[in-house]
């Protein structure tokens, strides 16, 4: 599933925006992570222009360009989501630039299983509903019931707010929603009701979860 949203990920307590579909993330937002931690040591704060002059920037974006559109090694976006977004090798350099502690951090970070545990969830959610709308027809009314099981699957993985709420959620509460998705769809037909195969398949993957 590849769908333009904006996801809010954290960094050690600050929230890095990256694009979920074009994979890129907010220059702006690192800057002002690096540059909080550089005050707290006493450090000059860095400009996102001094790094995009220097020469090693430029030899860089030269190699990305030759596997990439400009607007995927970086872009300037204005209005909302406002500021300079850049490929996630981009990212990482500007990391280093930033900060040499930001390395191990920010490589780790960048590559984790994130975006790839949010598109299995949508994905499953996806054919959940498939089959349950094949095994409870007539409990099934699009979108009545699409609305309700979502709300109950994420008040079970804590993800609470508005339409936006996975924007915010963790890699693991992803992948417990992804568990729940798939429970489901196992109970599916063997339970007499809709909200019996529900309940039971959000209670079976708790419970395994709490063991694990």
């Amino acid at each position: 599933m590849q769908t333009e949203m904006i996801m809010q990920r954290d960094l050690g307590g600050y929230k890095i925006r990256q694009n979920h579909k074009t994979q890129m993330f907010s220059a702006n937002d690192l800057l002002l992570v690096a540059n909080e931690a550089r005050k707290a040591k006493g450090l000059a704060e860095k400009q996102l222009i001094n790094y995009f002059s220097n020469d090693a920037y430029i030899e860089l974006e030269k190699e990305l360009l030759w596997e990439h559109p400009p607007e995927l090694v970086r872009k300037t976006v204005r209005g909302h989501n406002s500021g300079t977004w850049v490929h996630p090798i981009v990212f990482i350099d500007l990391a280093m630039w930033l900060s040499p502690e930001f390395k191990v951090r920010v490589l780790k970070w960048v590559y984790d299983g994130l975006i790839l545990a949010r598109d299995e969830s949508g994905d499953s959610f996806k054919e959940m509903m498939s089959v349950l709308t094949r095994h409870y027809a007539s409990e099934v009314e699009i979108p009545i019931t699409y609305k309700r099981i979502s709300r109950v699957i994420s008040d079970a993985c804590e993800v609470y707010g508005g339409p936006d709420k996975w924007q915010t959620a963790t890699e693991n509460q992803l992948k417990l929603r992804d568990k729940i998705h798939q429970n489901i769809i196992f109970f599916a037909g063997e339970k007499p009701t809709l909200q019996e195969c529900v309940t039971t398949a959000i209670r079976k993957t708790l419970e395994r979860n709490q063991l694990n």
